[in-house]
C-alpha cells in the first residue's frame, strides 16, 4: 500500500511538474532539449539496470529536481555560459596545435593509448603524473625530444590560459562547488530507490560516462 501511495504522488509530481512548465509559456529550444537529455538517461538508465516502472518515476522525479538545482546555479552565476564558451575555445587551440607538433599516426596512437586508461591522480602531484605520461608516450609513439619539449611548453601554456580565465571568472569555483553538492545529494537519493546492485552498476556507469568525457577531451592533445 506504502508503494503504491509513494508511485501515486510521483505521478502527481511529474505530471505537477509539466502542468507549471506549460503554464509559463512555450518551452524554449534549450528546455526541450535538456528534457529529451533527461528522457534518454531515464531509459538508459531503465534498461541497464531493469528499473520497475516505480523506480522509474522516483529517477525522473530525482533527474528533474537535479537539473531544476543546476538550473537556478546558472542563473545565479551568468557568467558560466561565457565561461564555458572561453574554456571550450581553449581545447579548440590546444587540439588544433597538437596536430601541428604530432603526425597522424602518433595523434592516432595517442587516442589508443588513453583507452582504458584510469584517470587517477599520481600521489606526488598533476605535474608528476604530466611528465610520467609524456615518458611513457615518448617510448610508445616514437615521440621526438623536440616533440616532447613542444608539447611541454603547449602544456604549460594552455595551463596559464586556463588559470587566467578561471582568475576571470572568480565564481567559477563557488558553482562548481554547488553542483557537486546537487550531484551527491541526488546520488544519495538514488542510493534509496535502487538495490544495491542496481547503485553499484549506477556508479560504475557514471564513472565510464566520465572516463569516455575525459577522453574526448584528450583526443584534442
Amino acid at each position: 500500500m506504502k508503494k503504491k501511495l509513494i508511485g501515486a504522488m510521483l505521478v502527481f509530481t511529474v505530471l505537477g511538474m509539466g502542468i507549471a512548465m506549460a503554464q509559463r509559456g512555450h518551452k524554449s529550444q534549450g528546455d526541450k532539449n535538456s528534457e529529451m537529455r533527461m528522457e534518454k538517461k531515464v531509459e538508459k538508465l531503465a534498461k541497464e539496470l531493469e528499473l520497475t516502472s516505480e523506480q522509474q518515476l522516483e529517477v525522473t522525479a530525482i533527474f528533474a529536481e537535479s537539473q531544476k538545482e543546476m538550473e537556478a546555479i546558472q542563473e545565479n552565476h551568468p557568467s558560466l555560459k561565457a565561461a564555458k564558451e572561453e574554456m571550450k575555445e581553449l581545447q579548440k587551440e590546444n587540439k588544433s596545435r597538437m596536430k601541428e607538433i604530432l603526425t597522424e599516426e602518433q595523434q592516432q596512437m595517442m587516442k589508443e593509448n588513453h583507452k582504458g586508461k584510469s584517470q587517477k591522480g599520481h600521489p606526488h602531484g598533476k605535474q608528476k603524473k604530466e611528465d610520467e605520461d609524456l615518458s611513457n608516450m615518448k617510448e610508445k609513439l616514437n615521440i621526438s625530444d623536440e616533440q616532447v619539449n613542444e608539447m611541454k611548453e603547449l602544456s604549460q601554456e594552455m595551463k596559464g590560459k586556463k588559470e587566467e580565465i578561471q582568475k576571470k571568472y572568480p565564481e567559477l569555483k563557488e558553482a562548481k562547488t554547488e553542483m557537486k553538492e546537487v550531484q551527491k545529494h541526488a546520488d544519495e537519493k538514488m542510493k534509496g530507490v535502487l538495490s544495491s546492485e542496481q547503485f553499484e552498476k549506477y556508479v560504475s556507469m557514471k564513472k565510464e560516462r566520465i572516463k569516455k568525457s575525459h577522453q574526448h577531451t584528450i583526443k584534442g592533445h
